[in-house]
């Protein structure tokens, strides 16, 4: 099973929908595809290399031709430290959550706002109205979860993988079934995407018409670059 994301222009071009498309075989022109609800939060879910990560970044790169509206994006690698979790605000994320504080407020953090509780906050405040991409979901623990939770709270909608449902922390679960969301199911061949299903179709025509050399060539610079960028 053959299974990717496409992502369609709307009539008056202003964003993107979504679409996953699946195919019992690459070259098989028969397939089933339903539309992905963009006011749902995704839940994208399957074992190792089933592709979800992938297709979570895929995600994260249309991000803003998806969702053209949306007060911002947030991304999370659950398996990443806290401190990784912290580069998601900037200076201006600072400011923003000093302003909502009040004079007495201020004093008391004046010689804390470096440390670990008060980043939290900004993180969390930085978070609320945001579209939050988590990959890994069910891999979160200790003080993450917590923080995690906090996060899904505020947040405006989510996009996450995880190897199932019943894998997650049982109030991460509780969080997407009180809230409208969409499940992704992938199975373990690795999922494609678009650009690779075009790169395939290709290298077919390329053998189709005799050249061979030429379609030899392309997939070792293709499977070579992978190779670099892993």
């Amino acid at each position: 099973m053959i299974q990717y994301l496409r992502f369609k222009p709307n009539k008056n071009k202003t964003s993107k929908s979504i679409l996953f498309r699946e195919r019992n075989k690459v070259y098989s022109k028969k397939y089933k595809e339903k539309y992905i609800p963009k006011k749902n939060s995704i839940l994208i879910t399957g074992l190792e290399a089933s592709g979800k990560s992938k297709m979570l970044l895929k995600l994260h790169e249309e991000k803003e031709t998806i969702y053209p509206k949306a007060k911002g994006f947030l991304f999370i690698k659950c398996t990443d430290s806290l401190s990784d979790w912290f580069r998601n605000f900037d200076v201006d994320d600072v400011q923003d959550y000093l302003d909502i504080l009040d004079d007495e407020e201020l004093k008391l953090i004046e010689n804390d706002i470096k440390k670990q509780y008060m980043k939290i906050q900004i993180l969390i405040n930085t978070a609320k109205d945001k579209i939050i991409f988590i990959d890994d979901i069910d891999m979160v623990s200790g003080k993450k979860k917590e923080v995690l939770k906090d996060i899904l709270r505020v947040s405006k909608l989510v996009i996450a993988t995880s190897k199932d449902d019943k894998k997650m922390d049982k109030n991460i679960v509780n969080f997407f079934y009180k809230n409208k969301h969409t499940v992704i199911p992938l199975g373990t061949q690795a999922s494609y995407d678009a650009t690779n299903y075009l790169f395939v179709l290709m290298l077919l025509v390329m053998v189709a018409s005799g050249a061979y050399e030429v379609a030899a060539v392309v997939m070792m610079l293709r499977y070579g670059m992978k190779g670099i960028s892993k």
